[in-house]
């Protein structure tokens, strides 16, 4: 089986740095961000992510943040990095992690791998908090 969850703190430095400088407006700064959301959420509508569950995150002080999971039987159908590249490239900021689990990847077999979006790059890395899955006998 094949499963992910993760996490993306949405950002869009340019947009707040606009605002910050007054080139725009609260409300300007909050159409534009809706509109931005309205984009994430079409963009998770494709096929390709049809096994991603989805919520975007509405907390205090503009703070938004995209939660997903979701796993296939068997089959390698989406892409670990596929939120986190759209999020650099869409939403430049942004920073979040994914965990992924396959259990038929001879490489990773029992254990997690993490990819991290961090100033704009992804990097995989290996897992020491979840992994390895199964329960260690006697």
């Amino acid at each position: 089986m094949h499963s992910l969850y993760g996490w993306v703190r949405i950002r869009h430095d340019g947009l707040w740095q606009r605002y910050c400088n007054g080139e725009i407006t609260g409300d300007e700064y909050d159409a534009r961000e809706e509109e931005l959301l309205k984009q994430i959420g079409w963009r998770f509508g494709f096929p390709e992510t049809r096994r991603l569950q989805d919520t975007i995150h509405r907390g205090m002080n503009g703070f938004r943040c995209l939660l997903f999971s979701g796993g296939t039987f068997n089959h390698y159908e989406v892409s670990p990095t596929m939120v986190l590249e759209w999020m650099r490239d869409n939403c430049p900021g942004s920073y979040g992690l994914v965990y992924e689990h396959d259990d038929e990847d001879p490489e990773t077999g029992d254990a997690f791998v993490v990819w991290r979006l961090a100033k704009g790059e992804i990097t995989r890395h290996p897992d020491t908090l979840l992994s390895p899955l199964s329960e260690k006998l006697g």
